[in-house]
């Protein structure tokens, strides 16, 4: 089973829960929350939940290819009273007890995180799996729903949530470059030219000059007031639009003139 598609089901879940309770909350014109959510969610349990034997699966499960192996009441304290019950007890810890509630948080976060480590260290297929603290402690344990391991379906769906996987991290690395990389596009080359520049520093010049952003010889050539650098009229135009001059790198009060009056 994938440890993957262990959390995805969970995040179905919470995503089915998400969008119908806002449907219900337009339809009933006020907020779930409290009791109203607790019943909300036991309602939609009861609707979304199978079970099959002594096993039973979540609609996130289902779709996931997990299976818990509990019944359908046992599930229903993992899924819904507990954290129900949670979050009263954080409700009425907040009203003048909040030393107890800040140590409650910190011990259940490094239950939490002992239990994800526990996870993480299990060999996969071998060990026992379980989808949170409140599951182990009640040994709901999750188990593939396909069968065997190394079925058809499970291995089209791991290789889809691969893909999706890299997708995102394509799309993170697009969106580093677009925030770093391309609104300093004009200092690395200015930077990479200024180098360039350095070390052909005593090469020999034409007679007319050879362009300082090109480095070719200057076509219809301009010089720029700042220091006297020859450009090419299309890369005068782009030192005077980028503000810098790829010469003596000045960014202030630039402006050019015709080599050949």
């Amino acid at each position: 089973m994938s440890r993957v598609g262990l959390f995805y089901s969970r995040q179905l879940d919470e995503e089915l829960g998400r969008v119908l309770g806002a449907q219900a909350e337009s339809a009933l014109g006020r907020p779930l929350d409290g009791l109203w959510r607790f019943l909300w969610d036991s309602v939609l349990f009861a609707a979304s939940t199978g079970a099959s034997g002594s096993f039973s699966a979540t609609y996130g499960a289902r779709l996931s290819g997990v299976r818990f192996a509990a019944p359908r009441r046992v599930l229903y304290v993992c899924a819904v009273l507990a954290q129900y019950g949670a979050a009263t007890v954080q409700n009425w810890l907040v009203r003048g007890h909040g030393r107890l509630l800040h140590l409650l948080r910190a011990i259940f976060a490094a239950a939490d995180l002992a239990d994800f480590l526990c996870f993480l260290s299990a060999p996969r297929g071998g060990a026992a799996q379980y989808l949170g603290a409140v599951y182990r402690l009640l040994r709901v344990r999750a188990q593939s729903a396909a069968g065997a391991a190394g079925g058809y379906t499970e291995q089209t769906r791991l290789a889809s949530i691969d893909f999706e996987n890299r997708q995102l991290l394509w799309n993170a690395l697009l969106e580093l470059l677009n925030a770093v990389a391309l609104p300093n596009s004009r200092r690395i080359y200015m930077a990479v030219r200024r180098g360039e520049q350095r070390r052909s520093s005593g090469a020999e010049k034409s007679a007319a000059g050879s362009c300082a952003l090109c480095a070719a010889q200057a076509c219809n050539p301009y010089k720029l007031r700042c220091c006297g650098a020859v450009y090419c009229y299309a890369c005068a135009c782009k030192a005077l639009e980028w503000r810098a001059c790829a010469a003596c790198a000045r960014s202030s009060d630039l402006s050019a003139e015709p080599l050949y009056p």
